[in-house]
């Protein structure tokens, strides 16, 4: 590279090429050169590279223009193209929905709506693996229970209130009258309990009319216990500690829950990853770039 840099106009000359657009300047020690970007590097190839979260591939020649002389030639040099992995597995998300809708209309498959649903078939059997699936109503990749245990609460008219459920697998029910498992079951339980109970506890306990006989700002939240009917979380002030927030266990087919954000990326990432072209390709080259 240097030698090129440093060499005389009358070498550049002799391996001149034709005038194409080049990039911006890229500067290698006291000079400076401009590197023709060309499409060629969009093909197969890519490979993950987890230190910078792209997909990338290099070639080793290319066409410069040595900015000092204006000449331009072709020498080996290894120039890397890179796309968005992010970009690329939002992409395949999107179209992945895309694929799931149209799976629920009777319209044929052509142009994007071909692409969308191919990519879905690639993927559908991962998803349902997971046990979820799409649901039309709210565009979105969603688990369904067959149980939920719901935190209620009775309000100033002494109306019972839903705060907030969690599901329950089907798997996890089965657990239950095992007692070598039960423990299992109670730790897991008691974590999601406690996930939406302690927010709650914060919110109401500053509700409560001040002039009741506790003062139950002065009672933080504590922890929860599950039993067989929802369980109950506790709040403590020194010694007292009172049972103030209640869940109740209920069997409800209809329950169903919106993926984890993080879940759509671990289904779609392990395919994409291990072949990235099509995927690439399909998604049309998010965050594209070369360099030298």
């Amino acid at each position: 590279m240097n030698s090129f840099i440093k060499s005389t106009p009358i070498v550049l000359i002799l391996i001149l090429c034709s005038s194409n657009s080049y990039s911006e300047p890229v500067r290698l020690e006291k000079s400076q050169i401009k590197f023709q970007s060309s499409n060629n590097l969009k093909s197969i190839g890519f490979k993950l590279d987890s230190s910078s979260n792209t997909f990338s591939k290099f070639t080793e020649a290319a066409n410069f223009e040595h900015i000092p002389t204006g000449a331009k030639a072709r020498i080996n040099a290894k120039i890397t193209a890179s796309v968005s992995r992010a970009g690329v597995l939002s992409g395949v998300g999107k179209l992945v929905r895309q694929g799931a809708k149209f799976g629920t209309r009777a319209v044929p498959y052509v142009g994007t709506a071909l692409l969308a649903h191919d990519v879905y078939e690639t993927f559908k059997e991962d998803i349902k693996a997971r046990g979820c699936r799409y649901d039309p109503e709210t565009d979105k990749f969603v688990k369904g229970y067959e149980y939920a245990n719901c935190l209620w609460y009775e309000d100033e008219r002494r109306i019972n209130k839903t705060y907030g459920c969690y599901g329950v697998d089907s798997s996890i029910m089965r657990l239950m009258p095992d007692r070598s498992r039960f423990p299992e079951v109670k730790q897991l339980m008691e974590s999601q309990m406690e996930r939406i109970a302690r927010p709650f506890w914060d919110k109401r306990k500053e509700e409560i009319p001040k002039d009741t006989a506790l003062k139950w700002r002065l009672f933080p939240f504590s922890h929860c216990e599950f039993f067989w009917n929802g369980g109950g979380c506790f709040v403590r002030n020194g010694d007292n500690l009172i049972h103030r927030v209640y869940f109740k266990l209920e069997r409800n087919p209809k329950y169903k829950e919106e993926m984890d954000a993080k879940k759509p990326e671990e289904i779609l990432s392990l395919k994409v990853d291990a072949d990235p072209d099509k995927y690439i390709k399909a998604t049309g080259y998010p965050g594209y770039s070369e360099k030298v």
